[in-house]
């Protein structure tokens, strides 16, 4: 499949199912739209966004339309990952996103029912997705036959209902819990000999991130040293720590109440705090590819 096909899936009357390479408009403007998070929680914009979803690789969407709209999509995304000395094609969802209004049942003519969420997410969800799950590699090639071993899987936020009922009827079954933390040095540590790795390094870095991670599952390196963002620390000229840092900004929509929001706001004002947090823009580095030699935690 090219980086331009559409191939239809399933079509039934105004209703269709289409498998693209491409993010379309529809999908990007729903994005720029929706604030993630919770209720009650912490809601945000990604502003950042944007800019990786069309420059992501090896992505196949997965859109339900009606009339030519879209009404939900579903992202696949094929990595190479490795597992000691063992490489698996494996496939994470994202980019789940329903926009239909539910189907609705009648109990009579003058009551209407709708189904319960899990229920009426099944009848839409089962039916794009059952033959991909059965088989990903269709999502290269609708007409392959043979089923290479493969991993399906996906990161649910534990308040998202929606999503954990996909992840129900899709057949994932839950391995563990991930938990991301913030911290912050409000004074900034001198004279730390922090250096950008050079590009003609990569080839050496990426040997020492795959020893260091030959005992994790799920290890790619796809998205390091982008934007020459990787940085190292040196010790008699040899690498001793290393990490990818990729600066991003989150729009804040509430951080969980009025009340809440109306206390951060006025801490942030003042000069000391507000020069390293903002509460309608906060502005952080996302890090991964950590890698340190053993005495150098």
């Amino acid at each position: 499949m090219s980086m331009s096909d559409v191939k239809t899936v399933w079509e039934q009357g105004s209703m269709s199912t289409t498998l693209e390479t491409l993010p379309p408009p529809e999908l990007i403007e729903h994005i720029e739209t929706t604030y993630l998070g919770t209720p009650g929680g912490l809601q945000y914009h990604h502003t950042t966004g944007i800019e990786k979803l069309k420059n992501i690789r090896n992505c196949y969407f997965v859109f339900l339309r009606r009339s030519g709209n879209m009404l939900g999509s579903i992202g696949y995304v094929l990595r190479e990952t490795r597992a000691g000395d063992m490489t698996v094609r494996s496939w994470l969802v994202r980019y789940f996103s329903v926009k239909a209004p539910m189907r609705t049942e009648k109990r009579s003519k003058k009551e209407i029912r709708r189904r319960p969420v899990k229920d009426r997410s099944a009848s839409m969800l089962k039916d794009i997705t059952h033959i991909f799950h059965d088989n990903p590699e269709r999502l290269v090639d609708l007409e392959v036959k043979d089923v290479p071993r493969a991993v399906i899987y996906s990161l649910v936020e534990k308040k998202n209902e929606r999503s954990k009922n996909f992840a129900e009827i899709g057949g994932f079954s839950k391995t563990g819990d991930i938990e991301s933390f913030m911290f912050s040095r409000l004074r900034q540590r001198k004279k730390v000999p922090v250096e950008q790795l050079e590009r003609n390094n990569i080839a050496e870095m990426k040997r020492l991130l795959e020893g260091f991670y030959s005992g994790h599952a799920f290890y790619f390196d796809d998205y390091l040293f982008i934007n020459d963002n990787y940085f190292v620390l040196r010790e008699k000229g040899e690498i001793v720590a290393g990490m990818q840092a990729n600066e991003e900004m989150w729009e804040i929509k509430t951080v969980g109440s009025p009340l809440l929001d109306r206390v951060v706001q006025s801490l942030t004002r003042i000069p000391f705090i507000g020069k390293r947090f903002r509460y309608e823009a906060m502005r952080f580095l996302g890090i991964e590819g950590i890698y340190f030699r053993e005495g150098h935690e």
